[in-house]
């Protein structure tokens, strides 16, 4: 008997000394970061609008057109210019790839040289957010960020000369837009996403004015 009842005492005190033990903490779950989150800073946004190329144009240029002021208007590009002695004036959208003809008040009645540049074009070269595109040397040469590097020709993005465009920065810098002000590039507006060195769209083959 007094053998049963210490095996017995044994198993209490075992059982009770397991019932004071705390059970484990359970790992709290970690916050996932979350995707595609286009707000975070450095996240590069899309092209904003990007239409396909539709070369649509409702207004040819004259052939006696000389460019006098450029002009950025938000996302438009306001190209003015003189043909047979009186202003004319012109809205290019790079985005959906369209030029035609509006008035303008205050347009430049008078060519000298060349044109004025309102806004943030840039003639030769620009830079931005770690990637550098220039025409120096008469050829496009595009560097990203990481060091990519592409060179393309004026013919290869459709443009007869580069000396007839201009750059702009657009969406606070993230892309590079082309625009052509002169010559057998006027209107011609090429996108270039210099992050992958692709061409976005391009509306650079004129269906009237001087390659009518």
């Amino acid at each position: 008997m007094a053998r049963t009842l210490t095996v017995l005492s044994v198993m209490l005190l075992a059982s009770m000394s397991g019932a004071c033990k705390k059970p484990p903490r359970a790992t709290p779950p970690q916050p996932r970061a979350p995707r595609n989150d286009t707000s975070a800073a450095g996240a590069r946004p899309p092209f904003p609008g990007q239409t396909l190329s539709t070369n649509a144009r409702r207004d040819c240029f004259a052939p006696d057109f000389r460019a006098t002021r450029l002009t950025l208007r938000g996302t438009l590009v306001e190209l003015c210019g003189v043909t047979l002695g009186a202003p004319r004036c012109f809205e290019v959208d790079p985005i959906a790839n369209r030029v035609e003809e509006v008035r303008v008040p205050d347009a430049p009645a008078g060519v000298t040289g060349d044109p004025t540049f309102v806004g943030a074009f840039q003639r030769t070269e620009l830079a931005s957010r770690g990637w550098r595109a220039s025409t120096r040397g008469g050829s496009l040469n595009v560097t990203g960020p990481a060091g990519n590097h592409r060179t393309v020709t004026a013919q290869g993005f459709g443009f007869h000369s580069y000396e007839n465009a201009v750059f702009l920065p657009w969406t606070d810098g993230w892309y590079v837009v082309m625009v052509g002000w002169r010559g057998d590039d006027l209107g011609a507006t090429a996108i270039i996403d210099p992050f992958t060195l692709r061409m976005i769209s391009h509306a650079a083959i004129l269906p009237c004015g001087r390659d009518a």
